[in-house]
């Protein structure tokens, strides 16, 4: 009798250690590897889209009044100033030995009051990131005014950065809405709307203010 109590005992143990064992039921094994899937370190963020580059070329051109070909117009403080540009051109990306698009202008005048003034204007887009930073920018546009007094020429100037594609413009000299310098294939033409500022020096007082600027470079 002794024996049978044993043995009972014996499978009775066997039994129970084996139901430990077993495998827990299919909802539980989901739920498991729901709760894994989800936690922190299992997910994995998705990579962030890089902002598009600046275009370089406008849709139109401001509506203010065109230059003539081979030609410049300026309206600054209520004055208008009128002449021929000395230099004006333009270069892309695509063509051989470049890594910006580039349009560039410039002209110097005297004015009917005998006044000698010089005007630049640019508009530059860079391709390549070893230039995106807050000294050149992957988009730079400029606009500077000089008078010409023979001492301490005044000077006014609009100039503004904008340091990576996407990143908002930083404002130097002047404001605008970037791009305040609309670039047009056609001619190529290229028109700017915006503000100049500058100090006064010992020579006398900038032109500042609103202005509007076209250019045209082809000449007749």
């Amino acid at each position: 009798m002794l024996s049978r109590v044993i043995i009972v005992c014996l499978l009775a143990f066997i039994l129970a250690a084996c139901g430990a064992d077993e495998t827990p039921p299919p909802q539980a094994a989901d739920e498991a590897n729901a709760a894994e899937q989800q936690s922190p370190a299992a997910a994995q963020a998705e990579p962030e889209e890089e902002p598009p580059m600046s275009e370089f070329l406008a849709d139109s051109l401001h509506p203010i009044e065109p230059a003539a070909p081979g030609r410049f117009r300026l309206e600054v403080t209520g004055e208008v100033h009128e002449g021929e540009l000395s230099s004006c051109g333009w270069s892309m990306r695509t063509d051989e030995g470049a890594n910006q698009d580039r349009f560039a202008a410039a002209a110097d005048w005297l004015a009917e009051d005998g006044r000698r003034l010089s005007l630049e204007m640019w508009r530059f887009v860079s391709h390549d990131d070893f230039f995106w930073n807050a000294n050149h920018g992957h988009e730079s546009e400029r606009v500077r005014l000089l008078l010409r007094t023979g001492g301490d020429d005044p000077v006014s100037m609009m100039v503004g950065i904008r340091p990576r594609p996407g990143a908002d413009p930083i404002w130097r000299w002047g404001a605008g809405d970037m791009p305040a310098v609309h670039v047009s294939a056609e001619g190529p033409q290229a028109t700017v709307v915006g503000e100049l500022d500058g100090p006064d020096t010992d020579g006398g007082s900038p032109l500042t203010g609103p202005f509007e600027l076209a250019v045209h470079c082809e000449e007749d």
